[in-house]
């Protein structure tokens, strides 16, 4: 099964991760190609090792969204590789970023909408502020939020949410590839959408919804 990471980058080599059938990067201009840059980033990179910490049997579509000189993405480039996704159809879009301009949400959430009735599955980070976001807020996207008394592999149903959201540890013990030496990044929304994806991967049938998705933790 692909599974996309729509980030900073999947590079390997540094922590354990899932194969690469695509490394893939979009320019600012919202092209979509073979990945140029060689500028590494962790945080693209530590999505796939959660990843890999708790899925098995699929393959990493990685989509960089991210610019090198400016350590940011825009509405644009997140737009190009959601387009990139339906046009592969990989069933499953790990989202760590989130658009906040509000005259983006429509365009965006076409986007999702087409995926949605193709089939496929959008994972995506709520803000961390609060703030609202695409895709996160789309009623066809799960969004994830984080929580910081949950640990590794613990995540709930969010029943305060009006669709299907869920809260997930955001705490996850890496371990480097060079030796025994480990990471415990600090809790963030953008590490606990990486827990739900692996177990929608984890899943038979994995659906838009995530219907059926078991919880590992009590709802609180």
């Amino acid at each position: 099964m692909f599974v996309a990471i729509l980030d900073t980058g999947v590079f390997p080599g540094i922590f354990p991760v899932g194969p690469i059938a695509y490394d893939m990067e979009v320019t600012p201009t919202g092209i979509v190609r073979p990945r140029k840059s060689k500028i590494q980033s962790f945080h693209g990179t530590m999505v796939a090792a959660i990843l890999e910490l708790y899925a098995h049997d699929y393959e990493i579509c990685s989509i960089k969204i991210f610019d090198d000189e400016t350590d940011t993405t825009t509405c644009k480039m997140l737009c190009s590789a959601l387009k990139w996704c339906l046009k592969k159809n990989i069933p499953i879009i790990n989202v760590s970023a989130g658009c906040l301009d509000l005259s983006e949400f429509k365009r965006i959430g076409k986007i999702v909408e087409l995926l949605h009735r193709n089939g496929q599955t959008v994972v995506a980070a709520y803000e961390r502020n609060g703030m609202p976001a695409m895709p996160a807020e789309h009623k066809t996207v799960i969004g994830v939020r984080s929580d910081p008394s949950l640990h590794n592999d613990e995540y709930y149903f969010d029943t305060k949410s009006s669709k299907r959201d869920y809260v997930a540890s955001g705490q996850h013990k890496l371990h480097y590839l060079t030796g025994s030496e480990t990471i415990d990044p600090a809790p963030a929304t953008s590490f606990a959408a990486p827990l739900i994806t692996a177990a929608l991967v984890n899943t038979a049938d994995p659906k838009p919804g995530a219907e059926g998705l078991s919880t590992t933790a009590p709802a609180r």
